[in-house]
């Protein structure tokens, strides 16, 4: 909803209105080529390799994000911090129950 809104994509939207302002350098919906060679290999029960899941067509809002251990520290201490950032505000409707 939030890239039809936008009228962009949701990678563009997040990097724009999330990550950017967060210091989050190393976080994207689609990954470029260079980073995805940097995730880290899945498995099945059965211990074989298998393809990386891909969350992009079906269910981007809830799990399409690929990040860093560095860049969800960021995240987290912008959401533990009383620090004056442009996403403040919006913060407490991120952990409604």
């Amino acid at each position: 909803m939030l890239s039809r809104r936008l009228d962009v994509s949701l990678d563009e939207a997040l990097r724009d209105l999330v990550f950017k302002p967060l210091g989050m350098t190393d976080s994207a919906v689609q990954l470029p080529e260079v980073q995805s060679n940097h995730l880290l290999p899945v498995f099945n029960a059965k211990r074989k390799p298998v393809p990386q899941w891909d969350f992009r067509d079906t269910m981007a809002g809830a799990g399409a994000v690929c990040s860093t251990v560095s860049d969800m520290l960021h995240y987290m201490d912008a959401h533990l911090s009383d620090a004056d950032h442009s996403l403040y505000a919006a913060f407490p409707s991120t952990i409604r129950t």
